[in-house]
């Protein structure tokens, strides 16, 4: 700060306004590991104007790139697509690969974030080529290096659709990269969405062994940022392994550490694992409040997946909690399963038939719950999906069909 203070004491011609834009633009990662989003953001758009009143195009991409970054963590996802797509225009328009490649990145991760799987892998699918190139093994305004972060968000919003094949072939080659950088950071960022992916797909003891190598490179490392995100999939996938006084812990500290850092994305989704990992562990104390809040902070920031996931808990604890509600249930899993379909989430869709499905048994509508089991087993054949967190006599026939 001190340095932009002294600047304004010098001649404001094009290289001090070049410099002051600059020094802002390093202030993101001191303001971002503080979680002063207000603060970063008010540098940004003070470099904007100054980048728009000397005309200075690669300076304006770079500044678009980290606004992105930071409308996404703020939860602002609408901004940070436009911002995304503003940089990625000019990156392209200049012909700056590295820019176009950072921008890119942001752009994939606000689509995930709003559940638009579809959309993210059709910004993260375009112009693949760049991960073979020089630029493989480079941290492109980014802690572990691009082609990592590129890949492994690919690979799940492949799998978040159910084309889980195509997402385990993407984390494979996000873990090979890493191994060839040999850092920490991308070591534990390819393990985390690869046992995310198995996790996801229902290879309880595949993701488990990602996971667990993930998490250890990142507490040895100290790679202190990546705790929650990793100790998310790790403690939802210990709880599906009926290891819940392992899971529950370690998600429990998602969450707070997560609120603390005004990380809105992080809170909302290991919110919701907690709830599923509670219910796993047939507790559901608190659980209906915590589902609610989770899914207001979901509808608040359009995080429109974890909404789903937050919807089919709240399904969930009426269905199977101390006053069982049938009718509620029913219509909590009725608007998951709609927005499933609308975004194209085929294993969560799944997910949500079935326990549609023993909801209309436990009122007394076999005939209909049938014909739900019989789409969702043809659905799970599709994609080998395994359902190692839906229990109940009719679920274990489809796990096993």
């Amino acid at each position: 700060m001190s340095a932009l203070q002294a600047l304004t004491h010098l001649p404001q011609d094009h290289e001090r306004i070049r410099q002051g834009i600059d020094i802002r633009l390093k202030l993101r990662p001191i303001l971002g590991a503080i979680a002063n989003y207000n603060r970063l953001e008010d540098c940004l758009a003070e470099a904007e104007t100054l980048a728009t009143s000397i005309e200075d195009l690669p300076r304006l991409a770079a500044i678009n790139v980290a606004r992105s970054f930071v409308h996404n963590l703020r939860g602002e996802l609408d901004a940070s697509i436009r911002c995304g797509l503003r940089a990625r225009t000019i990156a392209r328009e200049i012909g700056d690969r590295a820019v176009d490649v950072g921008a890119s990145l942001y752009l994939g991760q606000a689509y995930m974030w709003r559940g638009d799987f579809q959309q993210s892998v059709a910004v993260l699918e375009d112009n693949l080529a760049w991960i073979d190139g020089p630029l493989r093994h480079q941290r492109i305004g980014t802690t572990a290096a691009g082609s990592v972060l590129w890949l492994g968000m690919l690979g799940a919003s492949h799998g978040r659709l159910g084309n889980f094949e195509i997402a385990i072939d993407i984390a494979r080659k996000a873990c090979l990269i890493a191994n060839e950088v040999e850092r920490p950071a991308d070591i534990a960022l390819a393990y985390w969405w690869a046992g995310f992916i198995w996790s996801h797909w229902g290879d309880v003891p595949q993701a488990l062994q990602a996971l667990e190598h993930g998490f250890e490179v990142c507490r040895s490392s100290q790679i202190n940022y990546l705790v929650p995100i990793i100790s998310t999939s790790l403690g939802y996938t210990y709880a599906l392994a009926g290891r819940s006084t392992e899971g529950i812990p370690l998600l429990k500290k998602s969450v707070a550490i997560s609120r603390a850092n005004r990380f809105t994305y992080g809170e909302a989704w290991s919110s919701v694992y907690l709830g599923f990992a509670k219910l796993l562990d047939h507790d559901d104390e608190g659980v209906l409040d915590h589902a609610r809040s989770a899914l207001e902070l979901a509808q608040k920031h359009k995080y429109r997946a974890i909404e789903v996931d937050a919807l089919r808990l709240l399904g969930d604890v009426y269905r199977n909690g101390a006053a069982p509600n049938e009718e509620e249930a029913e219509r909590h899993y009725l608007l998951a399963c709609e927005l499933c379909v609308e975004l194209g989430l085929r294993p969560e869709y799944v997910r949500c038939q079935i326990c549609l499905g023993q909801t209309l048994v436990q009122l007394g509508r076999q005939a209909e719950a049938e014909r739900l089991f019989e789409q969702a087993s043809q659905l799970c054949r599709s994609m080998g999906l395994v359902l190692p967190d839906v229990h109940l006599e009719r679920a274990t026939t489809l796990n096993s069909s």
